[in-house]
């Protein structure tokens, strides 16, 4: 039984095989063919490993700078927050005073109405007994 299936069997390996070898044959003349670009990746990539920690430090010193500058501006907004609040509460005080003075002149004002008021009735007072004295 199995020796009537050898024959078709055989000529079925022997195409797979047949297939396969020139499927390899085809691979092996594209990678032959993609050599020359593939050595010049590797060649770039060989240079970029020679370059790569250069600029992985000069990164890194920039990030440290760009870092400390940062940390400078958050320090210079909290001092001037620190500065702004006193400044805040200075001018509260310097607008209380202020605020006590207005009402200081303006019972001044009114007690100088009040002097020239006086002093016009003492005026008329006058005139009206030098007009009845004569």
């Amino acid at each position: 039984m199995l020796s009537d299936y050898l024959v078709p069997l055989t000529v079925v390996l022997i195409a797979f095989a047949g297939v396969a070898l020139i499927g390899a044959t085809l691979l092996w003349r594209r990678v032959n063919a993609g050599r020359p670009g593939l050595a010049r990746v590797a060649a770039g990539l060989d240079e970029r490993a020679l370059t790569m920690p250069l600029a992985l430090s000069s990164t890194r010193a920039a990030l440290a700078e760009r870092g400390a500058a940062a940390e400078h501006a958050l320090w210079v907004i909290a001092r001037f927050d620190e500065r702004a609040q006193r400044i805040e509460g200075t001018l509260a005080r310097q607008r209380a005073g202020l605020d006590a003075t207005r009402a200081r002149l303006e019972g001044a004002l009114a007690n100088v109405e009040k002097l020239k008021s006086a002093a016009r009735l003492i005026m008329r007072a006058i005139e009206l007994r030098r007009a009845i004295l004569g």
